[in-house]
């Protein structure tokens, strides 16, 4: 992997990117489902993350705790070239305590260098492992 991008994007839509809307039902179900249903907040923060960025795994994963804001209202995708560059997005206020959270987990274990999302498979062989004498 790559250093993470440290680049000054532009916003999405100053890309000319605009992610799909979902109905404001939908939009209410899936944060609820978000919320209530999903266990592991790394998971959380890439699932609501795609939900309202439309990015693919590739982005999701080069997104660092530093990418976002400062009050979770935005958060910063890199590109290295695979669709329209790095952008930052607004992040909708039902899904900032989630990506708040796998914030704080990942600082309490690799400060603000760590990727914000990753795979939940690797994340729980990683706390599998922590727990093991």
């Amino acid at each position: 992997m790559t250093d993470p991008c440290r680049c000054a994007s532009p916003t999405a839509a100053d890309r000319d990117f605009f992610p799909p809307v979902m109905p404001p039902a939908t939009e209410t179900e899936v944060a609820w489902r978000l919320h209530h249903a999903t266990a592991h907040p790394y998971l959380v923060a890439e699932l609501a993350t795609a939900t309202f960025t439309a990015a693919a795994t590739t982005q999701l994963n080069t997104a660092h705790v530093r990418d976002l804001g400062p009050d979770a209202s935005t958060i910063t995708l890199h590109d290295h070239g695979l669709r329209r560059g790095c952008m930052t997005h607004s992040v909708p206020v039902w899904a900032r305590p989630l990506l708040r959270a796998a914030a704080l987990l990942r600082r309490l274990g690799a400060g603000t260098s760590g990727p914000l999302c990753r795979d939940p498979r690797s994340a729980i062989r990683w706390e599998a492992r922590d727990c093991h004498p």
